[in-house]
């Protein structure tokens, strides 16, 4: 949807069409695709206004740079993952105050697809470029005035994050902190409800920037793990989560406690309450160290998926022909590389669904050893979770030889990339058997 109108504003751009000219409809193209929520369209339609800027130069009027500026800024949000990583952090420097409580970017959540994305050796590395922009940024979170060290100051996004430092700290702080600042911070208190509920966002998301993806609350990967009694668990920013049979949440529990030079006194019913919800705690860290796998593996697979992006951008024909050429020979950490580049790009199933080749190829094959029922259900519908886990399970361990724990893990991580994209469906691809200490792969 929307294909045709993008590609005529790509064109009419590269031909130096009249910015004022090309305004209505990009505008109007860019409401489309954000009620669609379709975040490549969102990324093309980001490209085009940065052509226009990058063509017009000084030429566009106050009025319109402003009006195509905030447009930029929101399909930027909208498409987080697709941009590189110097974009992103400068986005929180000049940008995050306009879209800081907009329903349409929810930028956590588009944060948290972003960081998914990157190998999580260098994700903390990332998380602290983001933080020294986000301390530099100058937007107005309310215009109401408030008071930093003794002195008024205004209610910036860089003067509201030394407030909360102030009060804590200049560390990472515990959950208990971070909900103490709501009653403890008079500045927070004496701004406008509209300027509390961008304080409250803001903080959200320094909170994820300051955990270490290392630890079990800071990994933005959710993880579903079976424990010892059999009973299927999921491990969220430090969360457990007991599951049903569906998978759908039934109640939680915070099992990590309170670093102990930061515990506040607590009542003794307090400290029951704590001792029940942390006793299952234990298999949250041998979980993450096991999702992370082998680190010179992750960094041979980010190596060719940063060859693969600068090779090809986002042309997503070459990808799937690279693709089959690598699994033809053999190069497991090039086709894993190529799988993550298909899945930032939410092709895994478009690709299963529209290549007439792997679809053919894929129903003979699973034909013989599943059945002509099976067969027939993708057929009819190709690109269901169910077929997607089949064919990176086919790909991962009879194409490319990998062991059943290393080929379900490597598919978790693939599948929870979909997951940041909001495909929630996709956290049934595997999980982790704490008993046998491996990954398997759902039926």
């Amino acid at each position: 949807m929307y294909e045709e109108e993008i590609k005529n504003l790509e064109a009419q751009t590269k031909q130096g069409q009249s910015p004022s000219n090309l305004f209505g409809q990009v505008k109007d193209l860019a409401d489309k695709v954000v009620f669609e929520a379709d975040f490549l369209k969102c990324f093309r339609l980001a490209k085009v206004i940065d052509e226009i800027f990058s063509k017009a130069g000084d030429n566009l009027s106050l009025n319109l740079r402003n009006e195509l500026s905030g447009l930029a800024v929101k399909l930027k949000f909208l498409s987080l993952p697709r941009w590189p990583d110097s974009v992103v952090a400068e986005l929180f420097e000049d940008g995050l105050g306009s879209v800081l409580t907009d329903e349409d970017v929810m930028a956590a959540t588009r944060l948290q697809a972003k960081l998914i994305e990157i190998p999580s050796f260098l994700r903390d590395e990332f998380k602290q470029t983001v933080i020294r922009h986000l301390r530099e940024n100058q937007e107005l979170i309310s215009d109401k005035k408030i008071e930093i060290e003794g002195k008024p100051a205004s209610a910036t996004i860089s003067n509201i994050l030394r407030d909360y430092l102030n009060l804590f700290g200049d560390k990472p702080t515990s959950n208990v902190e971070f909900a103490a600042y709501f009653m403890k911070s008079k500045n927070y208190k004496a701004l406008p409800e509209a300027g509390q509920n961008k304080v409250k966002e803001l903080l959200k998301i320094f909170d994820m920037l300051s955990k270490s993806s290392f630890t079990p609350e800071g990994l933005e990967n959710a993880i579903l793990y079976m424990d010892r009694d059999g009973v299927m668990k999921m491990l969220d920013h430090g969360v457990i989560t007991i599951m049903d049979s569906g998978i759908k949440a039934q109640r939680s529990f915070q099992p990590l406690a309170i670093p102990q030079e930061k515990q506040q006194p607590v009542s003794q019913k307090q400290k029951a309450i704590e001792a029940v919800e942390t006793v299952e705690a234990g298999p949250e860290q041998e979980i993450l160290l096991a999702y992370q796998g082998d680190p010179k593996q992750q960094k041979a697979i980010s190596k060719e998926e940063e060859k693969i992006k600068a090779k090809f951008g986002s042309d997503l024909k070459k990808v799937r022909s690279e693709f089959f050429a690598s699994i033809q020979k053999q190069s497991t950490n090039r086709a894993i590389a190529l799988f993550r580049v298909l899945a930032q790009n939410d092709d895994l199933g478009k690709f299963i669904k529209q290549d007439e080749k792997l679809n053919k190829f894929l129903a003979a094959v699973w034909e013989k050893q599943y059945g002509k029922g099976l067969v027939k259900k993708f057929k009819k519908n190709p690109d269901q979770v169910k077929f997607i886990r089949l064919f990176l399970k086919y790909v991962l361990q009879e194409r490319l030889g990998l062991n059943n724990n290393d080929s379900a893990r490597i598919g978790l991580q693939i599948a929870n990339i979909l997951v940041g994209l909001g495909k929630k469906n996709y956290n049934k691809v595997a999980y982790f058997d704490v008993k046998s200490r491996e990954f398997k792969w759902f039926d």
